[in-house]
């Protein structure tokens, strides 16, 4: 069995590891860290480049695994990045 990080959007090599192998597990315990991308994006309008980052319960600071962590939905977030 091969484990490998859960990627945004992953590398090459990622996809290769992900596609050779029969039984892969997704770590998602690993923690979420402050200065990581994992809610965070770039993304292509026809006003140039926007950032969305989706809030966090808890925070910037929240210190949880991956598969704990919950979206804040208490600003409307999404209406801002959909117009």
């Amino acid at each position: 069995m091969q484990n490998i990080e859960i990627q945004y959007f992953g590398s090459v090599y990622w996809y290769k590891i992900l596609f050779k192998k029969t039984n892969v597990n997704l770590n998602s315990f690993v923690l979420h860290q402050k200065s990581s991308k994992w809610n965070t994006t770039l993304l292509p309008s026809a006003n140039g480049v926007v950032r969305l980052s989706v809030p966090l319960v808890g925070g910037r600071s929240v210190r949880q695994s991956l598969a704990d962590l919950k979206i804040a939905y208490r600003d409307n977030w999404v209406a801002q990045h959909t117009r």
